[in-house]
């Protein structure tokens, strides 16, 4: 009897983490897809070429996709023409904190 109520209790517990896994599966998509979303907004001009770029070159790439030349001038938050908005530089760094916050314990989880 007793190895019977052992094996009801890890179940009870292996429920629990599939569901605790379920949540942080479903967050895990909607921020993905809101990082997506974000991707393909237009951000600002590149500084060489003045052609627009969107969240995928700035993050992906690095480099404009007319001119390709690196778009770290971007990087830093200054008032310049076509360079990002401050709440969008900040939103695009949250969201980019969040991803790694996201990779990081799945990629410990994978790996032990």
């Amino acid at each position: 009897m007793r190895e019977l109520e052992k094996t009801r209790a890890r179940l009870a517990a292996a429920e629990g983490r599939l569901v605790a896994a379920g949540e942080q599966e479903e967050r895990t998509k909607g921020t993905l897809r809101a990082l997506a979303e974000r991707a393909r907004h237009e951000l600002g001009r590149c500084p060489a070429c003045r052609k627009p770029v969107r969240g995928y070159d700035y993050l992906a790439s690095g480099r404009c996709p007319h001119c390709a030349k690196a778009l770290t001038a971007l990087l830093t938050p200054r008032a310049q023409v076509g360079a990002p908005e401050q709440d969008e530089y900040l939103a695009l760094l949250g969201a980019l904190g969040g991803l790694v916050g996201l990779a990081g314990p799945s990629a410990v989880d994978a790996a032990g």
